[in-house]
């Protein structure tokens, strides 16, 4: 995940964040800015050092404050993503647990589907917060669903014939 800010004062400011180790890194004119301590990373300049620190994640939002400016990197996951991302989980964990649902579509609910749903949901979170076009995320938020029900429906039928 990248952001790139355009600041008056210091000119090209560069977010990463790697997904899969959650290692951030910050470069301001090409200049890769020192970690000092988890949050807190230094920039040299001729006049002295200024420090950054970073609050939040990519999933909780990231803002950053350099001097007295703040800077927003990454948006806050919006209700409505997270309302799209784990509509499967609900759907999985009520369908799941009543018997006369299951009698007509067998899918497996409570801690298995619910987990295997919640796992699914959370990967498609991540897809909708890369992108910016809202049909885009319900084309993502119908894939999880169908996903996750399809495999919790695989998972039913495996359970049904042992």
């Amino acid at each position: 995940m990248k952001s790139i800010i355009i600041n008056e004062k210091f000119g090209t400011i560069e977010y990463k964040e790697n997904f899969w180790t959650g290692r951030k890194e910050i470069t301001i004119n090409g200049t890769k800015l020192t970690k000092v301590t988890k949050n807190l990373y230094a920039y040299k300049t001729e006049e002295g050092t200024i420090s950054l620190s970073l609050n939040g994640s990519y999933l909780s939002g990231v803002t950053g404050e350099i001097g007295n400016q703040k800077m927003n990197f990454v948006d806050k996951t919006k209700w409505y993503e997270w309302l799209l991302a784990f509509l499967s989980v609900i759907f999985v964990i009520v369908w799941g647990n009543s018997i006369e649902l299951c009698e007509i579509f067998p899918i497996v609910g409570g801690a298995i589907g619910g987990g295997i749903s919640g796992l699914i949901s959370g990967i498609g979170l991540i897809f909708m917060k890369a992108s910016k076009n809202i049909m885009f995320k319900l084309l993502m938020a119908v894939c999880t669903f169908i996903v996750a029900v399809f495999i919790c429906y695989l998972v039913a039928i495996l359970i049904i014939l042992l």
